[in-house]
């Protein structure tokens, strides 16, 4: 009697390497499409983030019967809102955002390390902007009317430096 062949089972190399190279496919659509998200949730965040920086400005103000400050130090990142020598308010944009360009209309030439809006007891500022950036180049501006206290927001450096300019126009000298 001859021994009987009987047939090995199991994946031939080629099976395991097809289902090594779709695995990694699928992670790396997973973690691109994961990375994208986590994008929009930051851009997100700073929205909030400004809107609430500058609401409490001008809360603070109000509140008090007393001129507030907002200080942003331009190079840390933070926004500070102080009033009557207090610190009220003190964040940081989030890791991986970087300061552009803040204006402020009527001043001209602003520090290196940090800018001052004053808000006025009544919850008044100067209309300011603030723009900022990723590693990407990806902008997001947000631009403050001061004697509203209403706030927009572009994606657009170019668009939003048009409409500051804009604002500047009639208090130009």
């Amino acid at each position: 009697m001859e021994p009987e062949k009987t047939l090995a089972s199991g994946f031939t190399l080629l099976e395991v390497l097809v289902t090594v190279f779709l695995l990694a496919l699928f992670t790396s659509v997973v973690s691109i499409s994961l990375m994208h998200s986590d994008y929009i949730a930051r851009l997100a965040s700073i929205s909030s983030l400004m809107s609430h920086v500058d609401n409490i400005l001008r809360h603070q103000a109000r509140l008090t019967g007393r001129p507030a400050t907002l200080r942003i130090g331009t190079r840390e990142g933070t926004f500070t809102v102080i009033s009557e020598k207090e610190e009220v308010l003190c964040t940081m944009i989030p890791h991986g955002i970087a300061l552009r360009e803040i204006r402020v209309l009527g001043i001209d030439g602003l520090p290196k390390d940090f800018v001052s809006i004053e808000c006025s007891p009544e919850g008044l500022t100067p209309s300011y902007s603030v723009c900022l950036g990723d590693r990407d180049g990806k902008a997001k501006c947000f631009l403050f009317a001061g004697l509203t206290g209403q706030w927009t927001e572009s994606n657009e450096h170019e668009r939003h430096t048009q409409l500051f300019e804009r604002l500047e126009r009639p208090h130009s000298r």
